[in-house]
């Protein structure tokens, strides 16, 4: 049973322990056929590929919010110092790879991107090798 309401967002109803009964996350239509998928709860294998400039936009803010809120300060400075700097620059499929990388558990994400842990075969994409190659210095770093 899915409950309809008023700005165009599903949402699967609740059961007694508050958690979300079925596997699938609040979606939100916008009346054109594509389904964006609400704070990373869930999302498509791809890229979306017809995207406009307003899409990427709109992600691209979302990004830049989510970067600096994490949840472990750490990964707010790796994550969000990256976002800040190179966001601008990236593709729709980098933007895509970042997403899905920010979707990952802070402590998970932060020792693949420390190296004490080898990243998940799908992780280790350019842009993740990118985020690492900005946080690397060859000297000290003066601020």
């Amino acid at each position: 049973r899915v409950i309809q309401a008023n700005a165009g967002i599903q949402q699967r109803p609740r059961d007694g322990s508050g958690f979300r009964v079925g596997r699938f996350a609040p979606v939100w239509n916008d009346n054109r056929g594509s389904r964006r998928y609400i704070a990373g709860l869930s999302r498509p294998a791809a890229p979306e590929p017809s995207m406009t400039a307003d899409d990427l936009d709109t992600r691209r803010r979302a990004i830049k919010i989510r970067a600096w809120r994490r949840g472990m300060r750490e990964m707010d400075i790796l994550i969000g110092g990256f976002v800040d700097a190179r966001l601008g620059e990236l593709s729709p499929e980098e933007i895509f790879d970042l997403e899905r990388l920010m979707d990952v558990e802070d402590q998970k994400a932060f020792s693949w991107l420390c190296g004490t842990e080898e990243p998940e075969p799908g992780y280790d994409t350019p842009l993740f090798r990118q985020i690492k190659q900005f946080h690397s210095h060859s000297g000290p770093v003066n601020v």
